[in-house]
């Protein structure tokens, strides 16, 4: 006869589940599963909305000329994201940055003129006066005063770009990196 610790188990098995927290909305937190190729296994978890559970929102914005009207659109519904989230959490907070393009050329018009206001060379409204092209800015860290979300997201002004690949990318690493 063999010692039991000498046996392979053929069998997929749960190998470790992590501890039940008091206030975790996922138990348990964590599993360790040993499946064998070929095999399934269930297993079981609970999930438990939890009071007030802090929810922050973090908006990035594509801030080039052709999508002004959103950054109007984000500053209108902003009282309503608040309503809606207070169903569901009394801790909500907003932050909000901005992104437009790799401030050169190709993707803008790398004259001195309109690198101050990227308006003026076919970009945009003329009159308009835009902001200089950046890649991403960081604009309101997370707040629980919407107003002052709302004030910033309608006083910023577009910026503007030549082609229709914005940085977004390279701007949402900049979010994820961020600790602000």
């Amino acid at each position: 006869k063999c010692p039991a610790d000498k046996i392979e188990s053929r069998n997929s098995t749960v190998i470790s589940a992590g501890t039940p927290g008091t206030d975790a909305q996922l138990n348990p937190p964590r599993q360790r599963v040993s499946v064998r190729p070929h095999d399934s296994l269930k297993t079981e978890f609970t999930f438990k909305s939890i009071t007030d559970y802090p929810v922050d929102i973090y908006f990035l914005v594509d801030q080039s000329y052709t999508m002004r009207d959103d950054l109007e659109t984000v500053s209108r519904l902003t009282k309503d994201i608040a309503k809606s989230f207070s169903a569901v959490t009394k801790d909500l907070r907003m932050g909000f940055g901005a992104f437009v393009d790799k401030p050169v050329f190709p993707f803008i018009v790398p004259t001195p003129e309109a690198q101050i206001n990227p308006c003026l060379y076919g970009v945009g409204d003329k009159d308009l006066q835009c902001d200089p092209p950046f890649l991403y800015k960081h604009i309101l860290s997370l707040t629980d005063d919407f107003a002052k979300f709302a004030e910033k997201t309608i006083l910023s002004r577009p910026s503007g770009n030549l082609d229709s690949p914005e940085g977004g990318l390279d701007a949402l690493l900049q979010v994820a990196h961020c600790t602000d």
